[in-house]
């Protein structure tokens, strides 16, 4: 792209097993997915977060897990910010 000349200089299509950034409309449904999950309620109950509590939720969209695979994968990170006293703090489970 030359952005002076607002022209496009070349394209190429780079296939499917190629994996372009996120949009906004995957980190939404991201997002949606994961607060609605099963685990991620249990354990935010486990929390018992007080009032003022916020849990921000960050999808990470991070390539794929094969050499010819077409499935996108994320990771999803979850935080808990507290505005009362302005601290975000990670909201990390450990598996046993």
């Amino acid at each position: 792209m030359d952005i002076t000349a607002g022209k496009v200089i070349w394209q190429r299509n780079l296939g499917s097993k190629v994996h372009s950034p996120g949009t906004p409309e995957e980190m939404q449904r991201m997002e949606e997915v994961a607060m609605k999950s099963e685990l991620v309620q249990k354990e935010l109950k486990r929390l018992k977060l007080v009032e003022g509590t916020e849990v921000v939720c960050e999808p990470w969209p991070y390539g794929k897990d094969g050499i010819n695979d077409d499935e996108r994968l994320y990771q999803v990170v979850l935080s808990l910010e507290i505005s009362d006293l302005g601290l975000l703090f990670p909201c990390l489970h450990r598996s046993k």
